[in-house]
């Protein structure tokens, strides 16, 4: 370890860039996932799309790309400099954006789907690179502080993001789930673009980092990796593999609960956008 590594505080402009980057990515991911989510379940705009339960198939476009690429997108880390992975992810969140507000512009539930499952491939990509750089800026001995602001801001983001997208969803894109929607259809896409904006230039404020194992082997099955990885992590002699399982859970739980609470605006006969 460095000398200048070793005395680095951990609030430090590397990893607060690194921080905010990742708050503003959240806030993208549950602002996307929000809308549509409340848009297809009961009361929403588009209702009859799906059915009941129908508000599945956007935690589905989500998750199922994430669980998919996130080995990839472990090795990409790793090959090359996370602060480079880091940016072009970001700019592939704008691209995103730009694609969700076409999707609310035109009243596409469809094209919002797609942005929702790029978004998960974008997050899958994000993620090593963002806890790949945690120990590269801060000290070994801060690691779990900076873990833990990492994850504090991620689910303020998630809580900001849900609480906003669902005001601005029914306030400005409102409709009955049988006629058009109406009202100012490209607010909900504008918001996602300015999110997505503030999260790239934020990026560009990581320092120049070089690659962690440029010269590291490259599989593009997600499964076979995924499975060593889980039998190293139970055969290593630590608790790590627990560790992950209770992690898993508590996101699980705050999943569940977030999916099945935009059905009980009829049960409670109030606005869907009080949820």
């Amino acid at each position: 370890m460095s000398e200048e590594k070793s005395q680095r505080p951990l609030v430090n402009k590397g990893f607060l860039a690194l921080a905010v980057t990742q708050f503003f990515g959240a806030a993208n991911d549950y602002l996307l996932k929000t809308m549509i989510v409340s848009a297809v379940a009961a009361g929403g705009i588009w209702e009859t799309w799906a059915g009941g339960g129908g508000e599945v198939y956007p935690n589905y476009s989500l998750v199922v790309p994430f669980i998919i690429f996130c080995v990839i997108a472990g090795q990409v880390a790793d090959r090359n400099s996370k602060r480079t992975v880091a940016i072009r992810v970001k700019q592939a969140e704008v691209c995103l954006a730009l694609v969700a507000f076409v999707g609310f512009c035109f009243g596409s539930v469809w094209i919002c789907l797609i942005a929702m499952m790029m978004l998960g491939i974008q997050s899958a990509f994000f993620n090593p690179a963002k806890y790949g750089l945690i120990p590269e800026l801060v000290q070994i001995k801060q690691l779990s502080r900076a873990n833990g602001v990492i994850n504090l801001l991620t689910n303020l983001a998630a809580i900001v993001a849900t609480v906003i997208g669902g005001k601005i969803l029914y306030m400005n894109y409102v409709g009955d789930g049988e006629t058009e929607p109406n009202g100012m259809l490209w607010l909900p896409g504008a918001a996602m673009m300015l999110v997505a904006i503030l999260g790239l230039i934020t990026s560009y404020r990581i320092p120049k980092l070089p690659a962690a194992n440029p010269d590291g082997p490259m599989r593009y099955d997600p499964f076979i990796p995924l499975y060593n990885t889980l039998k190293e992590m139970k055969n290593g002699g630590t608790p790590i593999l627990t560790v992950v399982c209770l992690w898993s859970s508590f996101y699980l739980i705050a999943y569940t609960v977030m999916l099945i609470l935009p059905n009980y605006t009829k049960v409670l006969n109030i606005n869907p956008g009080q949820v």
